[in-house]
């Protein structure tokens, strides 16, 4: 089943090995605003053909289905295009496509041992045109026996085709219509795996591998080159327990929210829905907390159960000796994340927020907070404080105590420093070597130093003139 993008309608296409199939149905298209009971009335009829796999094809409005590898027009349910008499004996099956105008199919009817895919493009069968020529190139792609496709929506021109024991990436990228298979970036799951399948989310592809009794969901990872191969194209991402069943192959994920398969064996269609984990799980395979897949930071994995670690021992990383086991903190802390850094401290240490070590006594620019047990930094400019709130009791080097224990480098008008502070000049000095009044060193306005400087400032009026000096001189009698 496939959906036409952004629209109501969906493909199906029945499956039968009937012989007297001159009445069957061969491909549906599903209205989903219309009620379930008219859902069987638009088909395209099937002949002697059945549909186990369709595609859509957006760019021209078109879904493409097999065995017989037919073309059908999505809006009119017509027959767009059959593939030429050449290739009638193939049975093409697993078809999708990797962007809006390329599709692959598989060779189901090949012999096994070898998995066979062909290019299905513009040029080579897309083209809406009933009389041209077909041309489709098998290539042999992997040793076994196919179980699915997948396309890698966000990566243009790569998609994945599995067999029972292995997945591996493929790229179609080369120059002009081709089909050039770059090496593959293969992948074994350790068990047999029935189908494959993909969705896209954020920008970020997911596969979906299933076995006879479960689903793993794995976030895609592009191989860093096509010339080598890379055993670890994907990371698991969740893992769903599904209901044992004996053909389910069929399976559509709807980004990550939800996964639909079905089982023909018994004609039933599984749906799954996506919900919360167990808040001791950061992945898991259902609601409870025995089945985590994954912890969050501070927990281990035991079996499938999270055990959060002790508060006074980290969980090691898989690189250390133990790997992924609970390690005690450093003596002096009450809870880590590594064995040198220290999250909380034992009473009478404080957490050095620079190092995450826990000390005695604060660095310099911090004091020591009671109540965090944690060293927090003292005011701009200030070398040392006392506790919350802070005051500055010793300015950095070049600044001094101003208004409110503030540390000030003491540079502008009317202000001098005294020792390790910064005070004010008289109110009549506009800067001054001293706080009284007989002190200034410059004037405000138009006033003048009276006979000295530093000195008093006034007018200078009457028989006075001001020198070169800015100061208020008696003129000679």
């Amino acid at each position: 089943m496939v959906n036409k993008i952004d629209s109501a309608y969906f493909f199906g296409g029945t499956f039968t090995t009937s012989s007297n199939c001159d009445m069957c149905i061969g491909l549906y298209r599903f209205d989903i605003t219309q009620p379930a009971a008219s859902w069987n009335q638009t088909y395209f009829p099937g002949g002697t053909r059945y549909f186990s796999s369709v595609a859509y094809l957006p760019a021209s409005d078109l879904g493409i289905s097999g065995t017989e590898l037919i073309l059908v027009a999505a809006t009119t349910m017509t027959l767009s295009k059959t593939v030429s008499a050449t290739y009638s004996g193939i049975n093409f099956g697993y078809i999708v496509c990797i962007d809006s105008t390329t599709c692959i199919a598989a060779d189901l009817a090949n012999p096994g041992g070898q998995v066979v895919i062909y290019a299905v493009n513009q040029a080579t069968f897309i083209n809406g045109n009933p009389s041209s020529m077909d041309v489709l190139t098998p290539v042999n792609m992997m040793a076994g026996t196919i179980v699915g496709t997948a396309a890698i929506n966000t990566t243009p021109d790569n998609f994945v085709c599995c067999s029972v024991e292995i997945c591996a990436a493929f790229s179609t990228a080369g120059p002009g219509p081709g089909f050039i298979i770059l090496p593959p970036s293969s992948h074994k799951f350790g068990y047999k795996i029935t189908a494959v399948f993909s969705t896209s989310f954020d920008g970020q592809t997911f596969l979906g591998t299933a076995s006879q009794n479960a689903v793993d969901i794995w976030k895609y990872i592009a191989p860093d080159s096509w010339e080598n191969s890379n055993p670890n194209f994907g990371e698991r991402y969740t893992r769903l327990d599904t209901k044992p069943t004996t053909d389910s192959r069929y399976f559509r994920l709807a980004k990550l929210d939800y996964l639909v398969f079905s089982d023909s064996a018994s004609d039933t269609i599984y749906f799954y829905e996506k919900q919360p984990c167990h808040s001791s799980c950061a992945t898991c395979s259902g609601a409870n907390s025995n089945q985590c897949l994954s912890c969050p930071i501070g927990s281990i994995l035991s079996g499938t159960t999270c055990t959060p670690c002790a508060p006074v021992q980290y969980l090691s990383d898989a690189l250390s000796d133990p790997p992924n086991t609970c390690t005690p903190c450093q003596a002096t802390c009450s809870s880590c994340v590594e064995a040198i850094k220290c999250t909380a401290c034992l009473i009478g240490r404080y957490l050095d927020t620079t190092t995450y070590l826990c000390v005695a006594v604060c660095p310099v620019c911090f004091y020591p907070d009671d109540t965090s047990n944690s060293c927090l930094p003292c005011p701009d400019g200030c070398e040392s404080c006392l506790t919350a709130p802070p005051l500055c009791n010793q300015c950095s080097p070049g600044l001094y105590f101003g208004t409110n224990n503030s540390c000030t480098l003491c540079n502008g008008d009317g202000l001098i420093t005294f020792g390790s502070n910064c005070v004010s000049c008289h109110g009549s000095c506009k800067s001054c070597a001293g706080q009284s009044s007989g002190l200034c060193t410059s004037c405000h306005g138009s006033n003048a130093l009276i006979n000295t400087n530093p000195g008093s400032c006034g007018i200078c009026t009457g028989a006075n003139y001001i020198d070169p000096s800015s100061i208020c001189r008696s003129c000679d009698p």
